[in-house]
C-alpha cells in the first residue's frame, strides 16, 4: 500500500505536470510551422495586393474585409502599384498566444510597400511598416482574422 501512494504521489507531483508541459509546447510547436505558412501566404498576398489570393488564408467571416479593400483599387492603383520595381517584402517577428492557444497575434514588418492612404488620394511607397496580424485557430488550422483592414504602426 506504500509502494502504491509514493508512485500515485509521485505521478501527481513531478510525472504529469512534466507530461502536460510536454503536450502544451508540443502542441504550439507543431501548429507554429502552419500558422508561420499562413501568415507567409496572406502577407505575400496582402501586401502586394492579390486580394483575391489572400482569402485562401482568412476566416470566412474576414473575406469581406479583403473585398472592401480590393473595391477601393483603382486604375492609379494599378498603375502605381504596376511602376513598383519589385514587390513588398516582410520578415515574419515575435508570435503572442491569447485565449490558451486558440488564437495569436504575429508581427510583420513589411519593406518596400504601396500603402493605400485614403479614399481619393493616390497610394504611396513606404520603405517599412509593421502589422499585427490577428490569427485563430478552429480546432484544425490557422486563419487570419480580421475585424478591419490591417494597420501599420510606425510607416516610414
Amino acid at each position: 500500500m506504500m509502494k502504491f501512494l509514493r508512485v500515485n504521489s509521485f505521478l501527481c507531483v513531478v510525472f504529469l505536470p512534466v507530461m502536460f508541459g510536454i503536450v502544451v509546447t508540443s502542441c504550439h510547436k507543431g501548429s507554429e510551422k502552419q500558422m508561420k505558412e499562413v501568415v507567409n501566404g496572406f502577407s505575400s498576398a496582402y501586401f502586394n495586393w492579390r486580394y483575391f489570393e489572400a482569402t485562401r488564408y482568412v476566416t470566412h467571416a474576414s473575406c469581406k474585409w479583403l473585398s472592401y479593400i480590393s473595391s477601393q483599387v483603382n486604375q492609379t492603383d494599378v498603375d502605381s502599384l504596376r511602376a513598383m520595381k519589385e514587390g513588398a517584402t516582410f520578415e515574419i517577428g515575435d508570435i503572442a498566444y491569447d485565449d490558451g492557444g486558440s488564437s495569436a497575434r504575429v508581427k510583420v514588418t513589411v519593406s518596400n510597400f504601396l500603402l493605400m492612404d485614403s479614399i481619393g488620394h493616390s497610394p504611396r511607397i513606404c520603405s517599412r511598416g509593421e502589422y499585427i496580424i490577428p490569427l485563430s485557430f478552429d480546432g484544425n488550422e490557422w486563419k487570419v482574422t480580421l475585424s478591419a483592414p490591417l494597420r501599420s504602426s510606425n510607416i516610414k
